[in-house]
């Protein structure tokens, strides 16, 4: 990777230096009326950062146990467990997650009208970054399942009960579980945005890379065009 290293470090500290800078990420100028940002790299080499997407690949789907243990990790699809044999997404085996299975390192700033976000795999010592822990983030909307709120597959989410009385649910797993608060659900938003370098999540499904081999699309308009009487008829309008 062609970066300005000092004269007479040794190739242990270049190559450290070399490590240690490598970052992806978005930027853009927030008076234009876009909702599309631009991919920056810590440098022209590592623009291939964005096809790889590292810190993205750090997440897993599994099923944990109570005392958060992975019981099993999936495929993709989910359908499957890693060898090849059924999962069982119903609760039975447990929560069903996407594990981040380590640490990454985050940048953002915003300077006048310009915004950027930047992302690395690699311990970031600089100013500014900060390191996201690993953690577990459900796959689906909580759903209660006796007295504990859980992330299974094939049922409608829980819903009409206050915000205290979620985070009860949550935490009646057993320590360490919390209903998602802010924080998460930013760090999933910001890799969102790095990953199809759009904050518009209502693109339509575009499978198909770019020319450079970047991401592009989004999920699709989801249920925003459900009419009342669909709306009503799948969950009393909750």
């Amino acid at each position: 990777m062609p970066i300005g290293i000092g004269i007479g470090l040794s190739p242990l500290v270049r190559n450290w230096t070399v490590l240690n800078q490598s970052w992806y990420g978005i930027e853009r100028d927030n008076a234009i009326v876009s909702p599309d940002w631009t991919r920056i790299a810590s440098s022209p080499a590592a623009m291939d950062l964005h096809r790889t997407l590292p810190v993205h690949q750090l997440f897993r789907p599994c099923v944990i146990n109570t005392d958060k243990s992975v019981n099993y990790y999936l495929q993709n699809d989910l359908t499957k467990k890693a060898d090849g044999s059924a999962s069982n997404l119903s609760g039975t085996d447990g929560n069903v997650m996407s594990y981040q299975t380590k640490s990454y390192w985050k940048f953002t700033e915003k300077v006048g009208t310009l915004e950027r976000i930047k992302i690395s795999v690699n311990r970031q010592t600089a100013a500014g970054w900060v390191e996201i822990t690993p953690q577990f983030y459900s796959c689906y909307e909580g759903k209660l399942v006796g007295t504990k709120l859980s992330s299974v597959s094939g049922v409608l989410p829980t819903n009409s009960r206050s915000e205290t009385t979620f985070r009860a649910d949550a935490r009646a797993n057993g320590a360490g579980y919390e209903q998602q608060w802010l924080k998460p659900y930013t760090e999933l938003v910001h890799l969102f945005f790095i990953q199809f370098a759009t904050n518009n999540f209502q693109k339509a499904v575009t499978p198909a890379l770019t020319v450079e081999g970047y991401c592009q699309g989004g999920i699709g308009n989801g249920i925003t065009t459900a009419t009342g009487s669909e709306w009503s008829a799948f969950n009393g309008y909750n």
